[in-house]
């Protein structure tokens, strides 16, 4: 995960699971990001979940603190006031 400022300047986040495939991000207040993300190992299904990323500003720490668990294959995440909205990839 990168941090873009106002001046283009690109800084990696440190701290958030590399491992995590992250589909969905979407900020919710300064140094603050829900993330929808899954996790794929060999023929194991997908699991995942979301997860509220918080890093500082100025040094680019991050933390994650998972939210919600268990999910498939969240695919995309938006947020509408105090609603947070998730979509999950649907297999046959």
């Amino acid at each position: 995960m990168f941090d873009i400022d106002a001046n283009r300047s690109v800084s990696i986040l440190s701290g958030p699971d590399p491992v995590s495939r992250r589909l969905g991000l979407a900020a919710v207040g300064t140094g603050k990001i829900l993330s929808t993300w899954f996790v794929k190992n060999g023929n194991s299904p997908a699991t995942g979940g979301l997860s509220l990323i918080t890093y500082d500003v100025s040094t680019h720490a991050a933390s994650e603190h998972n939210l919600l668990t268990g999910l498939a294959k969240p695919v995309g995440v938006a947020v509408q006031d105090d609603a947070v909205f998730y979509r999950i990839r649907l297999t046959t």
